[in-house]
């Protein structure tokens, strides 16, 4: 048996042993219960924290159910009508963690909006408008050869990447290569990308991890 310090070890659960990658505790009834360690924990603090929170939670029914397993003047209706109330409880609290995640998701989903978003253009700009709308009219008179040579020339053209991103309408193929390559531009140069990515691991983490406290928790 392990006894290394751990993300998690200072909830009130049996830490039984520690991976590089999960800190695996065992619960009442000999189940044991894995817990991948939370990426950018430090970077990213959100997404250990939630899992933090439901670990504290879990710990509140594993204790009720340890002590009631242990009193041997229960029967099992007994058992399981001293672990309800706290089992209810704990599904109230977890239901609030599930709403901290979807409000996680949300500030997630408009920090992506944000460094994804092309550079919108000075209303006062007038120049760089036009320029947009006759980089697009050019785009859709493209035919044939002509039309595939300036696709595959798009990465390499800045200026004309944005006037596609930033079209209001579907310029076919253009639209569809155009999402992939800003994105890269963007992942290699946008200075909150790092932040960013972070982030959605630290969200991906909490939101395929918190169904498995639902099951335990029952």
């Amino acid at each position: 048996m392990t006894t290394t310090t751990t993300p998690f070890a200072d909830n009130g659960l049996t830490v039984v042993d520690r991976t590089d990658r999960a800190t695996i505790f065992e619960l009442s009834g000999g189940r044991r219960l894995a817990v991948i360690h939370p990426p950018h924990a430090t970077t990213a603090p959100k997404g250990a924290a939630l899992v933090r929170t439901a670990l504290n939670i879990l710990q509140s029914v594993d204790s009720v159910r340890r002590t009631a397993s242990a009193d041997k003047t229960l029967s099992e209706l007994g058992r399981s009508e001293r672990v309800k109330p706290v089992q209810a409880a704990a599904r109230t609290a977890l239901a609030e963690v599930h709403a901290d995640l979807a409000t996680f998701a949300g500030e997630v989903a408009g920090l992506e909006k944000s460094v994804y978003a092309p550079p919108a253009l000075d209303p006062a700009d007038a120049v760089g408008a036009m320029v947009d709308l006759e980089l697009r009219s050019w785009i859709r008179a493209l035919k044939g050869e002509q039309r595939a040579k300036a696709l595959d020339n798009l990465a390499k053209e800045p200026r004309m990447l944005e006037a596609v991103v930033r079209s209001p309408t579907k310029l076919g193929e253009f639209s569809e290569f155009s999402g992939t390559l800003w994105r890269e531009r963007v992942e290699a140069t946008h200075p909150q990308a790092p932040a960013l990515a972070r982030q959605q691991e630290a969200l991906a983490y909490v939101t395929n991890l918190l169904p498995h406290f639902d099951n335990v928790i029952g």
